[in-house]
């Protein structure tokens, strides 16, 4: 429990929370009440089952053990209603619509901003939604702005799909003014990069943003699906993997040699130009990355990018991308303002949980040598701090339930829902496992 209890403080987890009405309750000469379902009455035992916290534990006591049982009927379990209406915080204004589709008398390029976090503002959907109105248009060029400092690493590799999918259809044109992280790994499914005079690329950070936007340490098992994705995305836009590679892992040396009429070769180690050294994320500058093959070139603005590509003169086709971002934009700040207060509330109570986890070390409960059961200050002791550790939780639960709400009603967020239920049955496990054990004699009871 405990070394789970630490993973939810780097992880999404939502839970439905569901009760049961009392219908029996049974009473124990020791005072202690029970409320849930009678099973089974005889003169040796009685069989009783437990309702507490949404876990239902059938525990048998001895005849002799029980003071009362008073019988009722047991009511259907209670289940939280679906939503009616968005939560408040997540009321999101309506999108924009698309504009009408206009024929151009003279090349033209469509704009896909990749501004603000991968995962959060941009997305697989949000990404594909962009190229399929792009290609209603018919533009000569699909021109991907970036300027992100990264986000999730699990969205990259839905993202890299979309441009697998779409680069054979479309010309599809990077155009960096910062790619970091998570971005520039994404940004590398692009057959064309160019960047700005200024544009920086790499530094693939080694730690993940999950549902709740924490940085947190990865294990090595983690670093070599990174990897994998990385050396992926490269493969799929052409560029040479290492690049990839050393933008992940600071342990890698690359070196750029030359191989004549403009053609460059990056290989592991000394031998030409070094770009990285052991110790350092790779980050390119705009120099660096047409030096390193990365880059076909700069340009100094969208004009001057239309030159470079062969279409001197070229106008912006207006479509429904840059509305999308700029609504994303507007929109979710109030969303992250509610998160990022969800988030401090659910550390506070996971917390709260740990402190009263009841099989800490450093409380020491008493056994009867005879049979290695507590004793009864012991038991009370265990079952009060697993009681208040449960509370913690479903508290906790709330929080990362509301955050699931809002994540829900929000367009192209698919990838943080799916982490969000991915943890809460790892959560809800946990506190089912407690709650069972909350009524027993002991934890080996």
């Amino acid at each position: 429990m405990k070394s789970r209890l630490g993973i939810f403080l780097s992880v999404g987890v939502v839970c439905v929370l569901a009760g049961y009405a009392a219908g029996d309750t049974l009473v124990t000469k020791e005072g202690r009440s029970f409320q849930g379902r009678l099973v089974k009455r005889n003169s040796a035992e009685v069989v009783f089952e437990i309702h507490q916290y949404g876990a239902v534990l059938t525990r048998t006591f001895k005849a002799s053990e029980v003071q009362s049982i008073k019988e009722g009927p047991l009511q259907a379990p209670k289940t939280r209603p679906a939503p009616t209406s968005k939560p408040k915080d997540a009321a999101l204004a309506p999108e924009p619509d698309a504009p009408p589709v206009v024929k151009y008398d003279k090349p033209t390029y469509y704009v896909i901003p990749f501004e603000g976090t991968i995962g959060t503002h941009i997305t697989a959907g949000y990404f594909d939604r962009a190229i399929k109105d792009a290609e209603k248009r018919k533009p000569d060029v699909i021109v991907i702005v970036a300027d992100s400092p990264g986000g999730l690493v699990v969205e990259v590799e839905k993202i890299v799909a979309v441009f697998q999918k779409h680069n054979k259809q479309a010309r599809i044109v990077v155009y960096v003014r910062q790619a970091l992280s998570a971005c520039a790994i994404a940004c590398m499914a692009s057959k064309e990069i160019y960047f700005e005079p200024r544009g920086i690329f790499g530094a693939a950070t080694a730690y993940k943003r999950n549902a709740l936007n924490m940085p947190t340490a990865i294990a090595e098992k983690f670093q070599s699906v990174w990897r994998a994705i990385a050396r992926s995305a490269a493969e799929v836009g052409g560029h040479n993997p290492l690049l990839a590679e050393a933008m992940i892992d600071r342990n890698m040396e690359l070196s750029v040699v030359s191989l004549g009429k403009d053609k460059v070769e990056v290989r592991v180690g000394h031998g030409g130009r070094s770009i990285t050294t052991k110790g350092k994320l790779l980050t390119l500058t705009a120099s660096e990355a047409v030096k390193a093959g990365l880059a076909k070139g700069t340009a100094a603005n969208l004009a001057d990018l239309g030159e470079k590509l062969g279409f001197k003169g070229w106008t912006e086709c207006k479509g429904h991308a840059t509305l999308l971002s700029k609504h994303a934009k507007k929109a979710l700040t109030g969303y992250e303002k509610r998160v990022e207060k969800l988030t401090i509330e659910f550390n506070r109570c996971v917390a709260r949980a740990l402190k009263s986890h009841p099989d800490k070390p450093q409380v020491n409960y008493k056994y009867y040598t005879h049979n290695g059961l507590f004793t009864p200050e012991s038991r009370r002791r265990w079952q009060n701090r697993t009681r208040e550790c449960v509370t913690w939780l479903v508290k906790a639960e709330k929080c990362l339930e509301e955050m699931a709400k809002l994540a829900t009603v929000r367009k192209d967020q698919q990838t943080s829902v799916d982490m969000l239920n991915k943890v809460r049955d790892a959560v809800r496990s946990d506190r089912l496992e407690f709650a069972r054990k909350m009524y027993k004699r002991g934890p080996d009871d």
